[in-house]
């Protein structure tokens, strides 16, 4: 009887341990900046933010956009802090495309380079960065031009793909992507 006791109270220690670092964990976790940037965003952000992650998954840039074949994908951020913060910790060590290029989110303010742009307002359309990029926005956005646009569609997120931008920028785009969007 006394093995059975002791058994049990290992079983309970041992269950306690795991509660307890299960605790510690999601406190550290929640406490991180990228914890609060997801926290502070609200769903139809984060929906975006998981169409620009995948975007670059359906996208293929020329190998001339790049310095070198180990440079990253460059998704910029438009005047948002918190939506930055919570792509960096959404691709975090992720690959994408043939080259299976990293990825890197940065702020479009101070960028000299861009693949992809999230423009969140009205923005210059005279920046030499945004006239080489594949520029997304919102449909209230007057940006042009834009490749790929936001919009709301029954109560959905939805997106549209301009394909002379998409031509003009000489991107190659999946058929699997186009068979998603609307096309302009």
């Amino acid at each position: 009887m006394s093995i059975d006791l002791t058994r049990r109270h290992l079983t309970d220690f041992a269950l306690q341990c795991r509660l307890v670092m299960t605790l510690l964990v999601c406190l550290t976790l929640f406490s991180s900046p990228d914890a609060q940037a997801q926290t502070a965003l609200n769903k139809e952000a984060k929906v975006k933010a998981a169409y620009l992650f995948n975007f670059t998954k359906y996208i293929e840039w020329p190998d001339s956009s790049f310095s070198s074949s180990s440079s990253p994908v460059e998704i910029c951020i438009d005047r948002n802090p918190t939506l930055e913060a919570f792509m960096r910790a959404l691709v975090k060590s992720r690959k994408v495309g043939k080259q299976q290029r990293t990825l890197q989110i940065k702020s479009l303010q101070g960028s000299d380079k861009c693949h992809l742009s999230y423009l969140s307002q009205d923005i210059d359309s005279s920046s030499e960065v945004l006239s080489n990029s594949v520029n997304v926005s919102e449909a209230n956005n007057s940006f042009d031009p834009l490749a790929i646009l936001f919009f709301q569609q029954n109560g959905r997120l939805r997106f549209e793909i301009n394909m002379k931008e998409i031509e003009r920028l000489d991107i190659a785009v999946s058929s699997e992507l186009l068979k998603l969007a609307r096309i302009k």
